[in-house]
């Protein structure tokens, strides 16, 4: 069998090459699915402020803070997990001590996450305001 003749029968299925049984025509490679718009967002969770509250040294009150965030962090990415929502966020960050993380999203999941459990509030990070510090001289 020559080349040319295996080429023509040759069909793969998936993200690969199919060709034709027509001599002389070009294999058609399949178009990529259409990835969902994505932006970037800050969550804010609650109930940081009330951890800092805590009695104690500042490592400790620090400590605190840093557990509640991830617990919370924990918890919103296992509530999504719930939400039938797979492939429409991704590269959600580590949460800070302030209770706060970032996450690549869909604006479907975006307005998910504001009514999602322990969140006070899910901008996108191109709307937040961002303001130069001056120090006085």
């Amino acid at each position: 069998m020559l080349a040319q003749d295996w080429l023509a029968t040759c069909s793969m299925v998936g993200d690969t090459m199919t060709t034709s049984s027509n001599a002389g025509r070009t294999a058609k490679k399949p178009e990529a699915a259409a990835q969902p718009s994505l932006q970037k967002v800050m969550v804010a969770l609650s109930g940081i402020n009330e951890v800092a509250r805590i009695d104690g040294t500042r490592a400790e009150k620090i400590g605190a803070m840093k557990a509640a965030a991830k617990q919370g962090r924990d918890r919103v990415v296992h509530w999504l997990g719930e939400q039938d929502v797979r492939g429409e966020y991704k590269r959600v960050s580590q949460p800070t001590s302030f209770g706060t993380f970032t996450m690549e999203c869909t604006p479907r999941v975006t307005e998910l996450v504001r009514r999602g459990p322990g969140v006070e509030s899910a901008e996108r990070v191109a709307d937040l305001p961002l303001e130069a510090l001056r120090g006085k001289r």
